[in-house]
């Protein structure tokens, strides 16, 4: 077929105008080939329409029983250039929301903080404040905010004060009643979907396993939500900073900060971060506004409902902190990690796709990956048997103690 040719031979804007009289006929294959004629067109809208017809006739066919509507490749292929198109029309957050609406999301609690994105992404600010409140502080706000009639408001306090005391079902259940009362309340959705993972992947014993420390002066400098904080989230925090120790005193005297947001603020609702209001990341068109952990120069930041993830995907206050220490190293520091990012682009089969994107991530990532196994948990991944990925940690183990390491 001339259409399939002109694809293969990365000439799909060509092939348009040969598909294009038969895109009314009932055949799925003849949709698919357009859209991808449309996308390599960068007609988006146009190759969305007919993605989407193809994906819809699929699950039609998937739902009557009928196992053969593509096979296995053809309906990755389908559905990854629908989901790719959503993404780059209506932002990352409606692709979650997209399969949804098609039913095919289970009910777990991943799903839930994704599913959050979307309603964040539209939202304005809906927080009554920004800063981070002791237990204490927040019950007493959602007490007030209920008292005013400002139901999901005050429901989504109370669940988040529940969600810290460690009373999981009370929590997850306020959390409920605040979706129920307001379903476009961001800050319930994203609540109850960490409570559901606290619950899940038992976030406070992992925590316990973590040793208890005392936070240096620096570090709640920089760290301005320190008071705030339980017993549990503080051993969080100290433990995911104290290998960076080394450079707390120059982030402090540049005024660097890493906040910790309540559960219904959006980054952007800072001012430092208002700039990125309505901005979507241009590698993976993720909105600002939607992210639970978020790094600038002289900010970053990270939710109270992430804080206590330690698992493989978790670490996200480690991860924005890791950025921000990244400029504040001395040149010395910096340029080891830009050797070893080079390094591992030559080893790419051992990294992480978003490790390489740049020698920011890189470093981000691999310092969360350290601190796993630094506090004897499980990686997530084989370590490799060349020893790049011990070159990488021990380079970073050296950073607590002076002269910088040789990163080779």
């Amino acid at each position: 077929m001339l259409a399939q040719l002109l694809l293969e031979h990365g000439q799909g804007h060509e092939a348009a105008p040969v598909l294009e009289p038969f895109r009314d006929e009932p055949d799925p294959r003849i949709w698919f080939l357009l859209a991808q004629a449309y996308f390599a067109g960068n007609q988006l809208e146009k190759a969305r329409e007919l993605a989407a017809r193809a994906v819809a006739w699929h699950d039609a066919q998937m739902k009557r029983g009928w196992t053969g509507a593509w096979d296995r490749d053809e309906a990755t292929e389908v559905g990854q250039l629908h989901d790719e198109l959503v993404a780059r029309l209506e932002g990352e957050e409606a692709v979650v929301h997209d399969h949804a609406q098609r039913g095919r999301l289970i009910a777990h609690a991943v799903n839930f903080k994704l599913l959050a994105g979307k309603l964040t992404a539209e939202s304005p600010r809906i927080a009554p404040t920004l800063r981070l409140g002791s237990i204490e502080e927040t019950k007493a706000l959602g007490e007030k905010l209920l008292a005013e009639g400002k139901t999901a408001e005050g429901l989504c306090q109370l669940a988040t004060a529940e969600l810290r005391r460690e009373r999981l079902s009370s929590a997850i259940s306020l959390f409920e009643q605040a979706r129920e009362a307001s379903p476009s309340h961001f800050g319930a959705a994203f609540g109850y979907g960490a409570a559901l993972a606290t619950e899940h992947e038992n976030h406070f014993g992992l925590v316990a396993r973590l040793p208890a420390s005392d936070a240096p002066e620096a570090l709640q400098r920089i760290v301005p939500d320190w008071p705030a904080l339980t017993r549990a989230e503080g051993r969080v925090v100290c433990a995911s900073a104290l290998p960076l120790e080394r450079f707390f005193l120059a982030l402090a005297e540049r005024g660097a900060v890493m906040r910790i947001l309540p559960m219904d603020v959006r980054p952007v609702d800072l001012p430092e971060l208002q700039e990125l209001a309505g901005e979507r990341a241009d590698d993976d068109h993720r909105s600002f506004a939607a992210l639970h952990g978020l790094a600038s120069d002289r900010i970053a930041v990270a939710s109270i409902g992430e804080l206590l993830d330690v698992t493989p995907e978790g670490w996200t206050f480690a991860h924005e902190l890791a950025h921000l220490a990244h400029g504040s190293m001395p040149d010395s520091v910096a340029e080891g990690i830009t050797a070893l990012f080079q390094r591992a682009k030559k080893h790419r089969w051992i990294w992480r796709q978003y490790q390489l994107r740049n020698e920011n991530e890189f470093f981000a990532v691999a310092y969360t990956d350290f601190l796993l196994l630094k506090y004897g948990f499980e990686l997530g991944r084989e370590k490799d048997d060349e020893g790049e990925m011990q070159r990488v940690f021990d380079f970073i183990a050296g950073l607590q103690a002076a002269p910088p390491p040789n990163a080779g």
